[in-house]
C-alpha cells in the first residue's frame, strides 16, 4: 500500500502540523506502508528563507519529502505559518499524482491553499482529512463557498481535539472522528535527580489574555460583570495575591484558594 501525506505548509519550517505528518510518516513505514509527504519547501537563497535566515531547517528534505512550492508567511488565527500558495504548485502536484500512483491520500487542514486544495481536487483515490485548526477561522468566509464542496470528497474526517472538530463541523458539518496527537516518548529515560522538579510542555507563544487570567480567579473585567461579582471577583484576586506571597517566602503549607 502506498500512501501519500498532503501538508499545506514548508517543510524547511518546524511546526505542530510538519512534525505531526512526519512522525505520522514514519509510524506507517515501520507498520510496512510505503509513504511519500508532498509539500512546500524553502532552499537556501529563496525569498522566504531571506526573511528567517536563522529560522527553520536549512538541509535538503529526505527522500520521502517531495517538495511542490515555496512558501509565504501568512497570518492565520493567531499565527503565522508558512504556506504554499504559489499557482506553480498546482501542475506540480498533478504530475506527483499521476507519477506516484497512491492507494490512499491523506490531507492535513484540507481546506488550506495552495496544496491540501490541489491535492483533494485532483485525487482519483480515498482521502482521509485531518484538521488541526482551533479559532474563528475567519478566512474560511471565502474559503468555504470558493471550494468548500471539496469536502464532500472526503472519506474520513478526524480532528485532534474536540476544539478542532467544534471548529470544522461549524464551517464544514460533518461526522468527525477525534483522534488527539500522539507523544512520543523515548525508549528509556533516567528519571534520576530530577526529584522535586516540575516541568510544563506547551506552546511558546502566550495565548492567555487578562479577561482569561481573571476568570480563573473567580471574577471577570470590571465592565463585564454585576457589581455583586465585581467584588467577590476582588475578594478571592486578593486571596491569591497573599497564598502568591506567602509561597514566595517559602510558606509550603499555602494554597491557592479555589474559584467556586
Amino acid at each position: 500500500m502506498k500512501v501519500g501525506i498532503v501538508v499545506p505548509y514548508s517543510w524547511s519550517f518546524w511546526g505542530a502540523v510538519v512534525e505531526h505528518a512526519e512522525l505520522q510518516a514514519e509510524a506507517l513505514r515501520r507498520l510496512g506502508v510505503d509513504t511519500r509527504t508532498i509539500m512546500g519547501n524553502d532552499p537556501p537563497g529563496s525569498f522566504t528563507r531571506a526573511l528567517h535566515p536563522r529560522l527553520g531547517r536549512h538541509g535538503n528534505p529526505p527522500p520521502d519529502v517531495i517538495p511542490v512550492g515555496r512558501s509565504v508567511i501568512v497570518p492565520a488565527n493567531g499565527t503565522l505559518p508558512n504556506i504554499v500558495l504559489s499557482p506553480r504548485a498546482v501542475p506540480t502536484i498533478r504530475r506527483v499524482l499521476e507519477r506516484e500512483r497512491f492507494d490512499l491520500l491523506h490531507l492535513h487542514e484540507p481546506m488550506t491553499p495552495a496544496v491540501s486544495v490541489t491535492a483533494l481536487a485532483l485525487a482519483r483515490v480515498p482521502c482521509v482529512a485531518t484538521f488541526h485548526a482551533h479559532g474563528a477561522l475567519r478566512w474560511m468566509k471565502l474559503a468555504k463557498p470558493v471550494w468548500g464542496f471539496l469536502a464532500d470528497r472526503l472519506d474520513h474526517r478526524i480532528a485532534v481535539s474536540s476544539h478542532a472538530r467544534e471548529t470544522a463541523a461549524a464551517w464544514l458539518p460533518g461526522e468527525y472522528e477525534v483522534l488527539p496527537n500522539g507523544v512520543l516518548i523515548p525508549p528509556a529515560a533516567d528519571a534520576r535527580r530530577h526529584e522535586h522538579q516540575i516541568v510544563f510542555a506547551g506552546r511558546q507563544e502566550p495565548r492567555i489574555g487578562l479577561h482569561v487570567l481573571l476568570r480563573l480567579a473567580g471574577g471577570a473585567p470590571p465592565n463585564r460583570c454585576p457589581p455583586a461579582r465585581r467584588r467577590r471577583g476582588s475578594a478571592r484576586r486578593a486571596a491569591f495575591a497573599r497564598a502568591g506571597t506567602r509561597l514566595g517566602r517559602g510558606d509550603r503549607r499555602a494554597r491557592v484558594p479555589l474559584a467556586g
